[in-house]
């Protein structure tokens, strides 16, 4: 006995007939079999029958010997059979309407979690308009070169007597090193062979190159860190450095023998995020509550991330809810550690694009230029994303990107892909050329 359904298989183009056979066909599957063909038809409108051994589905036209079919109760005929939504949700084909079967597995996906096997369904935030991001920015976004005070010879190490040495130091962080800065040069004694150079530390830097020698670009004698800095160091040989002299200074007691700071320190590319708002916080805040006490809230936005503790073991990743002036923020979920007023851990809202859920950032770049860039070079911009790592509370460098500007004016989009970042920082690494007066301006867009 067979069964006609008198309908068309024109309602579904040849390439979508082709794609499901081929996909069937990848498979080890029959391209041409009954699993096939029932997503065909179910593309096209066609015929649905159920039975014990599954749900089937012929093309329309064809001639289906039910005695072939095992367990199919009837062959339907009437197309309207799709449209039935009667009946309980099933999760197996074992029985039960197409329909059934497919208000089954989208049952199992809304009811998904992060669970091994599972999934979990989102929803994608709407697309947000431009907003103003940085204003005339006119210069890179590296850290300044060090202050430094007036040097002095002090008793002990091994200068040459009655010597003039000529000093430099560099500041360095994770991304580069500043340009050097020049200290006044330090003449020593008959006993005071140890050059004291004080220091005002760089926010930001992570250590400082030490240039020390009788040279006009003098050599690299040793490098610090901002904690040696911070208490005293002494630099007793070239590279080695001891406790000991006086806090916010270095004592340099070995001439270096090293590179000169132009051929090591020229490059200016300690690179640094620049921040919206800085504080510490000022009263004991417990992990669990979501109130942060600060020593100010100036600068810092509802909506925004923030870091806390960063660079300590106490660091965290929060996102402000609601601001309460001059005393404290509030944060959209409570704090998973606690933060005292005596560690005043430091909180920083960084000058980024919150990228939390969103897949693009665009970021538009204005370019503009009043200054006279010359003839012999071409005027432009070097700008680099900075990616923050929300595990380590730090910022990575991505791709730098150039943009060649006419002489007065230029306009571009950039596109960036955070990746499940929570947040994109745009910095000028370099601007403008054989000239002065150019200036950058940026907005961004989220989807």
């Amino acid at each position: 006995m067979t069964t006609q359904i008198d309908a068309s298989f024109d309602r579904i183009d040849p390439l979508s007939q082709a794609r499901v056979r081929e996909a069937y066909q990848n498979a080890g599957d029959d391209p041409n079999g009954a699993g096939a063909l029932a997503q065909i038809v179910a593309l096209a409108g066609g015929a649905v029958a159920q039975g014990a051994a599954g749900t089937q589905a012929w093309p329309v036209g064809d001639a289906v010997a039910e005695s072939t079919l095992a367990g199919i109760l009837s062959a339907l005929t009437d197309e309207s059979t799709l449209g039935v939504t009667g009946g309980a949700a099933v999760v197996s084909d074992a029985d039960g309407t197409l329909q059934q079967y497919l208000r089954g597995l989208v049952k199992l996906a809304a009811a998904a979690t992060n669970g091994a096997g599972q999934y979990a369904v989102y929803s994608a935030p709407n697309p947000q308009p431009p907003v103003a991001y940085r204003a005339a920015v006119s210069a890179p976004d590296c850290l300044p070169p060090p202050a430094l005070g007036a040097g002095s010879a002090v008793a002990g190490g091994s200068l040459a007597a009655g010597t003039t040495y000529q000093i430099k130091v560099v500041a360095a962080n994770a991304y580069g090193r500043t340009t050097p800065a020049q200290g006044t040069p330090i003449t020593t004694g008959a006993s005071a062979l140890t050059a004291r150079q004080p220091i005002s530390a760089v926010i930001g830097a992570m250590a400082y190159d030490i240039y020390l020698s009788t040279d006009a670009d003098p050599k690299w004698a040793g490098r610090i860190s901002a904690a040696q800095l911070a208490a005293g160091v002494v630099i007793d040989a070239v590279g080695s450095t001891a406790s000991g002299g006086v806090a916010n200074a270095v004592d340099i007691q070995v001439a270096g023998t090293g590179q000169g700071s132009g051929t090591t320190a020229a490059c200016n590319s300690a690179y640094t995020v620049p921040l919206a708002a800085s504080t510490t916080v000022n009263a004991t805040s417990n992990a669990g509550q979501a109130v942060l006490g600060v020593a100010s809230t100036a600068g810092f936005t509802p909506g925004a991330g923030v870091l806390v503790g960063a660079g300590t073991a106490r660091y965290e990743l929060c996102t402000i809810a609601s601001i309460q002036a001059g005393t404290s923020l509030t944060l959209a979920a409570a704090l998973q550690r606690a933060h005292t007023g005596a560690q005043a851990d430091p909180v920083v809202q960084p000058a980024m694009a919150n990228t939390e859920g969103f897949r693009c950032v665009d970021f538009d770049v204005a370019y503009a230029n009043t200054g006279d860039n010359g003839t012999s070079s071409t005027p432009g911009v070097t700008l680099a994303p900075f990616y923050l790592n929300a595990r380590q509370g730090s910022f990575f460098q991505g791709q730098a990107i150039q943009m060649a500007c006419g002489q007065s004016a230029a306009q571009q989009r950039l596109r960036v892909e955070p990746r499940g970042c929570p947040g994109v920082a745009l910095l000028v690494q370099q601007i403008g050329s054989g000239g002065s007066g150019a200036t950058v301006t940026v907005d961004y867009a989220l989807s």
